[in-house]
């Protein structure tokens, strides 16, 4: 939420702010491991393999590391993405096999729709793998800071035998086909969920679909928001839905601040 308030700077007002615009970003919306000759585990009986390490993104605006892994976030300008991923075999770290190792720079040239980029491993001993990223470049763009608040859920949630509220949050850019996946898990009451990051294209909207079974049938019960994107500011939302009370407040920022000649 780096530009979030309108401050004295803006041109001509806040509300159509043109000094502090939209940038390039680049949203990741899904990690998928395809595998082809990985080691076998050991011991021979475990199931399944265990994978560590870390895959982040760099770029101009931030230069710390910032873990795809650990938030979903927007990536502004060229971006570096490095990753270092290893395969468990249980015979200590210096026998755990390299899956990918490296580095891909992801550029604004090509934007405005949904890409898929693999990343092969295999190389100086490496399994052979092959990680393939979903993702999309806007070639202008906001940030939109998600928070979700449950504030009741109904009773017949309440009463089910999942504990709770079996809850799948997802994020939606009109004419980008991926799903941003913000939350999936089990809610057992009235709480705060963790803050969310999403790019959303300007002159766009952000739709936020929730979504919990409601009948041993498999049907959902469903209910959305949607939010346009702004320069600035924050709105909130509440809404009662058939498996809950929600409210919903998303911050929208910029990234950069045009000098004067630029306006």
């Amino acid at each position: 939420m780096r530009l979030s308030r309108p401050n004295e700077l803006c041109y001509p007002k806040w509300t159509m702010c043109s000094r502090h615009r939209d940038c390039a970003m680049l949203q990741i919306f899904s990690l998928k491991l395809i595998t082809a000759n990985l080691p076998r585990p050991q011991p021979p009986a475990a199931s399944g393999i265990e994978i560590y390490g870390f895959m982040a993104a760099r770029d101009l605006l931030d230069p710390m590391r910032n873990y795809v892994f650990n938030q979903a976030s927007p990536y502004r300008r060229p971006v570096l993405l490095e990753y270092d991923m290893r395969i468990k075999t249980g015979e200590g770290k210096q026998q755990d096999v390299p899956l990918i190792q490296g580095v891909a720079i992801f550029s604004n040239k090509i934007s405005g729709r949904a890409f898929t980029t693999q990343i092969t491993g295999g190389d100086h001993g490496a399994a052979a793998a092959v990680v393939e990223i979903n993702h999309a470049r806007f070639p202008r763009a906001l940030e939109a800071t998600v928070q979700v608040k449950i504030i009741e859920l109904t009773k017949q949630q309440q009463d089910n035998n999942n504990g709770g509220l079996d809850l799948s949050i997802t994020g939606f850019v009109p004419k980008i086909p991926e799903d941003i996946r913000l939350f999936r898990g089990v809610v057992d009451g009235p709480c705060e969920l963790d803050r969310f990051v999403v790019a959303v294209a300007s002159n766009s909207y952000l739709i936020l679909r929730f979504e919990t079974p409601c009948d041993v049938d498999g049907s959902k019960c469903v209910g959305r928001f949607a939010f346009r994107a702004t320069p600035h500011g924050c709105i909130t939302d509440r809404r009662k839905f058939d498996l809950a009370t929600i409210e919903v407040k998303v911050t929208w920022s910029n990234l950069i601040t045009y000098p004067d000649d630029m306006l």
